[in-house]
């Protein structure tokens, strides 16, 4: 049920970091989106330049360049790490690929332009008013649960749900605009511009902001549409005159190119989580269960919907509450990360010697004595080159990506210790120790070449062993029998007539975790639930009380 006509009319978010586009592959849909991304050559950079036009000697430059967003430098550990890569590509355009998507499995069940009216939650069921914003039928829809994605504009209120407020920023306005830009540019090779303007006043009182490519086709300089952000007070009261907007935006980049304004949207940089995430059958998710700033790409995933399907299928309900217990660690990290890497951007600025509160005389002389060749120039470039090493931390975040851990939820610890991740969330060390995402590795299956994540079954379990582990999947059948769930069982050596999947590169042997007869059960969403370490004396019973354990398993009616 979604209020508005349509899918989203601004291009917000941009970059799909590469676990989200995991999931997109896993659920058949990520080619659709590739074919209307960015091409990945064209958003493999960040460029950090000065303005666009000439009126000062070094405008136009670049300042920095970075490879970014699993592209450029990245391109080879992120696709060796990962079963496909990020993607570009704003909710204007992915929204609507979502929305064909869903309408083609869940006909005549999407529902545009319909509104939640009201809701009371019963013992068993939740009754919603829902209202068609066409005609003003209402329609009383009995669920035995809701899934509140509404940005937490309704649901949580009414339930009592309260935002806290870790950090808060000034505030932004999204311009969304269409322009000819290509005659500011001599490449096509990034998808994101950081422009500095040292011109104080005449700038807008802005000393720098994002200049990013919305597409659609062709991407890079010849985008037909870009996205850009303007900086204010949070007291400030805004005049959003178009005409105003326009000018602003001209004189900040310094282009005297034609501009229409196609939207604009007014946010606050702000790290907030809801102070809970499940009541009772109502679940709330995204924006209504966390908000932080676009820094490092770090929303849109979750891992609420395949223990809903187990619940309706009969496991406990206590299965619902892990969702929380999962996901508050991790989104309380990932909102500060994002607010760290906003708000990095003027440590990185100052690294220039630039400041809004020098004379635009003194950020000009700072700019000029970075470009001239001097010992002070080659002084000031080492030390942006030595800051920007270790604050970039957004351009290729891999483990912040992928290398998320679960220490307590639906999970079963084998009581190794948490490996340290990586400080910075770049550099991401694979492992099956049970809360982590499955390494991903190439197998050979028959005639074809499959990810480890590729025998994931829909909505069901994976069960990763040896030759000598067939006790743990005759376990895993038997009991997948009895208890109604799906369990695939693999097992992968490096003989082919020895299992159904061949570790042909070693790359398996070098992250599988267990010894010889052990194995790995991996969840619907692609992280290790458990691992034994080799075989048991009664792999049956010990099977059974993990399946138990997980599923907080209730009775069964007669």
């Amino acid at each position: 049920v979604e209020r508005h006509d349509g899918t989203s009319i601004f291009p917000k978010a941009h970059y799909i970091n590469q676990r989200s586009m995991e999931i997109f592959r896993q659920h058949g849909c990520a080619d659709e989106i590739y074919a209307e991304a960015a091409p990945r050559e064209n958003m493999g950079k960040v460029q950090w330049r000065m303005p666009l036009g000439k009126k000062y000697p070094d405008d136009g430059k670049i300042l920095k360049e970075f490879s970014a967003m699993g592209g450029g430098d990245f391109e080879g550990v992120y696709d060796r790490l990962g079963t496909t890569p990020p993607a570009n590509i704003p909710q204007i355009r992915l929204e609507p690929i979502l929305r064909k998507v869903a309408t083609e499995r869940n006909p005549d069940r999407v529902l545009f332009h319909h509104e939640l009216v009201s809701f009371t939650q019963q013992p068993e069921h939740v009754s919603c008013v829902v209202r068609n914003r066409d005609t003003n039928e209402e329609i009383l829809v009995r669920a035995r649960y809701v899934i509140g994605a509404d940005g937490g504009k309704k649901i949580g209120p009414a339930l009592g749900v309260e935002m806290v407020t870790s950090q808060r920023d000034n505030s932004r306005i999204n311009i969304y605009f269409e322009a000819d830009l290509s005659q500011y540019f001599d490449n096509d090779r990034a998808a994101m511009h950081v422009i500095i303007n040292p011109n104080g006043e005449l700038a807008g009182g802005q000393l720098f902001t994002h200049l990013v490519a919305v597409g659609p086709a062709p991407w890079g300089r010849h985008s037909r549409e870009w996205g850009t952000v303007l900086t204010f007070d949070p007291d400030d009261e805004l005049d959003l005159n178009e005409d105003r907007l326009i000018s602003r935006v001209q004189a900040f980049f310094q282009i005297d190119a034609p501009i229409k304004i196609l939207g604009t949207s007014r946010w606050f940089q702000e790290a907030m989580v809801a102070d809970q995430f499940v009541n009772d059958r109502i679940i709330l998710v995204g924006d209504a269960a966390h908000k932080q700033p676009p820094g490092a790409g770090l929303g849109l995933n979750s891992n609420l919907c395949w223990k809903l399907a187990l619940v309706l299928r009969g496991a406990d309900r206590k299965l619902l509450q892990t969702y929380e217990d999962e996901r508050r660690p991790v989104v309380e990290h990932n909102s500060k990360f994002a607010m760290y890497v906003m708000s990095n951007f003027q440590f990185m600025i100052g690294a220039f010697g630039l400041s809004l509160t020098a004379t635009p005389e003194h950020n000009r002389r700072q700019i000029e004595t970075y470009f001239s060749d001097t010992p002070l120039g080659a002084n000031l470039r080492n030390r942006v080159d030595q800051i920007f090493k270790l604050s970039a931390t957004e351009l290729g975040s891999q483990d912040m990506d992928i290398g998320v851990r679960y220490e307590a939820g639906a999970i079963l610890s084998d009581g190794t210790p948490a490996p340290m991740r990586d400080p910075s969330g770049v550099a991401y060390e694979p492992s099956t120790r049970p809360g982590g995402r499955l390494p991903h590795v190439w197998l050979k299956a028959g005639n074809e070449t499959l990810s480890t994540h590729d025998f994931i079954p829909a909505g069901g379990f994976l069960l990763l062993t040896d030759p000598k582990g067939q006790s743990w999947i005759a376990a895993a059948n038997r009991i997948a029998a009895d208890k109604g769930v799906t369990i695939r069982s693999v097992a992968i050596s490096q003989l082919p007539e020895e299992a159904e999947a061949v570790d042909t590169s070693l790359a398996w042997a070098s992250v599988k975790g267990f010894g010889e007869g052990g194995a790995v059960l991996v969840r619907p969403d692609g992280h290790v639930a458990w691992r034994a370490h080799g075989p048991a004396t009664d792999p049956e019973a010990e099977f059974r009380a993990v399946m138990e354990t997980l599923l907080h398993e209730a009775e069964k009616p007669e």
